[in-house]
């Protein structure tokens, strides 16, 4: 009876000790995968670590160096073309070889009247996904080198209308911006956690109903690591033209900014856009952007407009 009770129980036991010691030996072959996946060795040989500096001081802050929405080109204002107070959701794809990026778009403008309105955006998250090379490359610390989710920073924006009267029938704007420091995973080049701001003019002209010029010139700064060049000073321009036939805009652009640090700090972005609004509350965007210098990638963007006031009259 007794052996008969212990054999048993024996082969009762052998599928548990057989599970067990399995979960145990996936676990350790992961842990040691994921460990040499992310060696803090690789990243000190990597950065020439001297021991004393943390991660973020290695890092290279610049649209070249860093993720597709860490240090955006500013927008060209296109002011003539958009009288209306609007709420903006959409979609965006950056992509370059070994790096994806997929992000989520959120915006809104308030316009109080025909001279002032108030904008702002954020990119609440974003997955990517990049190589090794680029990891690489970007000296990124080795606790983020699985990561693949970011959030990216909030900008805010006020415009202010200038009377045509100033400059002969040209129309311009002021336009003052800030950039938080509220994006995350700085440890995966994704975002500075720095602040900035910029500020310029944008001159535009209606050459006929369909057809307007815009230019664009400021100052665009944002914050550094570097314990002698703090702060990266930029020269801010853009240069665009708007179509407009009914429902249907397009518009194109060539923008960028000219840093001093020369580290990839000086990108030239290519922009077309599509506009279609069949409705008064509606419209939807379809944009392509390409960078020409110091921004390595290729964006698609899909969005969709709600416009909850009629068009303000225009400034004069």
């Amino acid at each position: 009876m007794k052996m008969r009770f212990l054999k048993g129980n024996l082969f009762r036991l052998i599928p548990y000790f057989n599970q067990k010691y399995i979960v145990i030996l996936l676990f350790c072959l992961f842990h040691q995968t994921s460990i040499l996946a992310q060696s803090s060795t690789w990243w000190e040989q990597n950065v020439g670590w001297d021991g004393v500096r943390p991660a973020h001081y290695y890092l290279n802050l610049s649209s070249e160096k860093m993720g597709p929405n860490a240090l955006p080109v500013p927008e060209m204002h296109r002011f003539l073309a958009d009288s209306t107070s609007w709420f903006y959701i959409g979609a965006q794809g950056a992509f370059r070889q070994g790096e994806q990026t997929l992000a989520s778009l959120l915006a809104m403008q308030w316009r109080a009247n025909k001279w002032f309105r108030l904008g702002i955006k954020v990119i609440p998250l974003e997955w990517y996904q990049t190589s090794h090379e680029i990891k690489t490359e970007r000296k990124i610390f080795y606790q983020a080198y699985d990561h693949t989710w970011a959030g990216g920073d909030i900008y805010v924006e006020s415009n202010i209308r200038l009377p045509d009267t100033w400059l002969k029938g040209i129309s311009s704007e002021l336009r003052i911006g800030i950039k938080t420091a509220s994006g995350t995973n700085l440890g995966a080049a994704r975002y500075t956690d720095t602040p900035g701001y910029y500020a310029d003019f944008a001159f535009s002209k209606n050459f006929n109903a369909r057809h307007q010029w815009e230019a664009m010139l400021g100052f665009y700064a944002y914050q550094t690591y570097d314990d002698q060049l703090r702060q990266n000073d930029c020269l801010l321009w853009g240069l665009g033209h708007h179509y407009q036939n009914g429902p249907f805009a397009l518009l194109q652009s060539f923008r960028g900014y000219m840093g001093y640090l020369g580290n990839g700090d000086v990108p030239v972005i290519y922009n077309l856009e599509a506009r279609w609004k069949p409705r008064n509350s509606w419209s939807w965007q379809l944009m392509f952007s390409r960078g020409l210098r110091d921004y390595p990638f290729s964006l698609f963007t899909l969005g969709v407009f709600w416009h909850f006031n009629l068009p303000i009259e225009a400034a004069g």
